[in-house]
């Protein structure tokens, strides 16, 4: 049997009664736009349902926001603050704010307009690609030469030059 990942954007946040009956609403407005949606990827799309279905149930608990629609960037702020607290990279943070822009984007009339990420009261640090530096070092390009050079490549050479 294989065993299931956890994964850090799919969060298990506890609501009360109250609380769960918020975030059906929510998630039903959500689920209302996800059914039209014809953009991205079948992973993309189901990474974005997921990341916003959890920024719903953030909204239900910490708001008690009834319509989708009436998210602002003071939202946003806290949720980026939420996230920092459980741990989340910079990337997940990211992205999770790409989804919950993406449905607000696919709103017929948003009441806000959301602030970038460089708006936010927040300071969001920048991503980390696994520090590595794939350039050739200046020894590399030389080496590369002299065999283009040796094979009596010249078309090669030239492209390198």
């Amino acid at each position: 049997m294989e065993k299931l990942k956890a994964d850090p954007f799919r969060a298990t946040i506890e609501l009360t009664e109250k609380q769960q009956k918020i975030y059906k609403n929510l998630e039903n407005q959500i689920n209302k736009i996800a059914k039209h949606n014809r953009i991205g990827s079948f992973k993309t799309k189901e990474r974005y349902l997921e990341a916003t279905k959890t920024f719903c149930k953030f909204l239900a608990r910490d708001f008690a926001t009834q319509k989708f629609n009436n998210i602002s960037s003071k939202h946003l702020e806290a949720y980026v603050i939420d996230m920092q607290k459980r741990g989340l990279s910079a990337s997940t943070i990211k992205s999770n704010l790409s989804a919950v822009r993406f449905y607000h984007d696919k709103l017929d009339n948003p009441r806000y307009t959301l602030a970038e990420n460089a708006e936010l009261g927040v300071q969001l640090e920048k991503r980390k690609f696994l520090g590595h530096d794939r350039a050739w070092t200046d020894k590399e390009y030389k080496t590369f030469q002299n065999i283009c050079a040796n094979l009596d490549n010249k078309r090669v050479y030239c492209i390198a030059m």
